[in-house]
Formats: structure tokens, C-alpha cells, sequence
């Protein structure tokens, strides 16, 4: 009789359970549309920091500009 009654008990929530699980599916129905999309920028996205980590290896080293001139010609000190 116990068992009878755990079950009775727990029918309701199981069955609210297992609606949500329907909506759950169909709700993630429409995910594939969205998918593809996301996917293909998601690999342009990497192959641009691919190119830009190659840029930036190949690249010359940055240089300092030169120094500040100190030496004053004519009146413009």
C-alpha cells in the first residue's frame, strides 16, 4: 500500500516532468537553423586569429621612434 501511495504522490510531478521535457524538445527544435550559422562564423572568427598569429610572427619587430631633439634652431624654443 505504501508504494501505491508514493506512486500516486509522485504522478503529478512526473507529469509535469515529462511536459516540460515536450516543450523542452520542441523548443530545441528550431536549434539546427541556428546552428549552422553560428558554427560558420564561429570558424571565420578562428581562422582570422590563425591569419593574425601568422601576421604577428612574420611581422618585422616594432621599433622605437628616435629620440626628442634637443638642439634649438632658430627661434622657435
Amino acid at each position: 500500500m505504501l508504494h501505491t501511495a508514493a506512486a500516486h504522490y509522485l504522478s503529478g510531478p512526473v507529469a509535469g516532468l515529462k511536459a516540460r521535457l515536450v516543450a523542452s524538445e520542441n523548443a530545441n527544435g528550431d536549434l539546427p537553423e541556428f546552428r549552422a550559422p553560428a558554427l560558420a562564423r564561429l570558424s571565420a572568427r578562428h581562422e582570422e586569429i590563425v591569419h593574425l598569429r601568422a601576421t604577428l610572427t612574420q611581422a618585422r619587430p616594432v621599433t622605437r621612434p628616435p629620440a626628442a631633439r634637443t638642439t634649438v634652431i632658430g627661434s622657435c624654443g
